[in-house]
């Protein structure tokens, strides 16, 4: 019966920590799945009328981290948000008493200064006969050093010379052949198809990431132009190859006869950190990666 009681007692506790490893595995799981899944939001307003205003909006984890920034014709402001704590507001209490402790202290000095002028005054009009007499010794001493001095300078400078026709000239063939050495090395190493290889592979993976990254909302109504027909009618060409591209439609009015940039704009998407971490997944665990990396520590150390 003992041992019945004692097995039971072990299954019982080997359940009970099997029940809370599981459940911390889940609960990892879940808090990755929200980091990675959840998406990253970004808003911006720009504005021109008479004054230039421009406010972005970043948002991630369902608004716990929240980042605003502020621009208004020259003058910049921001907060950050996280769980709804606003922590620019403490740092500008934070420093406004320390400027108000720095101003009691200037205050405090400027007393003090005051104070000991008036006692240098006083001191000062009995040391002026003493100061005088001094001055007279000095100057017959300072002239005295200073034929020295010259004399001393001579006899270097002759010594210099002497020196300099014995040395020879430092060669400049060995410095320009290892530079030229190294040129090409780099040369090589950029111009190899494994690099090649490499910046492709980059360069589809970031194209990948702009398009996610791309708007997927924008109002517009702008009124522009470029003071000159043509160019204007290059910029519209430009914004409407776009506009085929994306499927996003701007509200543009053109303007071909003045120079004029006057509107609104906003822009809002999201990304989320899936997409950021398979862009960095598949240069990193690509083999070309490996021997380009290799190559780059190769000549590191050569140069």
């Amino acid at each position: 019966m003992a041992v019945a009681l004692i097995a039971g007692i072990l299954l019982t506790v080997l359940k009970a920590v099997l029940i809370l490893f599981l459940a911390i595995i889940l609960f990892v799981l879940l808090a990755a799945g929200v980091v990675l899944l959840s998406p990253a939001k970004y808003k911006v307003r720009a504005e021109k009328y008479d004054v230039v205003k421009v406010e972005s909006i970043f948002s991630w984890l369902f608004g716990i981290i929240y980042v605003s920034i502020l621009y208004n014709n020259g003058q910049h402001s921001y907060n950050i948000k996280i769980f709804g704590v606003n922590y620019r507001h403490k740092k500008r209490k934070e420093q406004i008493k320390d400027t108000d402790n720095g101003m009691g202290g200037i205050e405090y000095e400027e007393k003090t200064v005051s104070k000991d002028a008036g006692k240098k005054t006083s001191e000062g009009k009995k040391d002026k006969t003493t100061c005088q007499e001094d001055k007279k010794s000095k100057k017959v001493k300072k002239d005295s050093k200073n034929y020295k001095q010259d004399s001393g300078k001579r006899n270097s400078k002759k010594a210099d010379s002497s020196s300099k026709v014995h040395k020879k000239k430092p060669e400049k063939k060995k410095t320009y052949s290892s530079k030229r050495e190294k040129i090409s090395k780099i040369k090589e190493f950029i111009f190899e198809e494994n690099t090649k290889g490499i910046i492709g592979v980059t360069k589809n993976s970031l194209l990948h990431l702009l398009l996610k990254i791309k708007p997927r909302k924008i109002k517009s109504d702008i009124l522009f132009g470029m003071g000159d027909a043509c160019q204007t009618g290059q910029v519209l060409g430009a914004i409407a190859v776009y506009m085929a591209m994306t499927g996003i439609i701007f509200n543009i009015t053109p303007d071909f006869e003045n120079r004029v940039l006057r509107g609104r704009l906003e822009v809002s998407g999201h990304i989320r950190a899936v997409s950021f971490l398979s862009a960095v997944l598949k240069i990193i665990l690509n083999k070309q990666w490996k021997i380009f990396y290799k190559n780059a520590k190769k000549i590191k150390g050569e140069l």
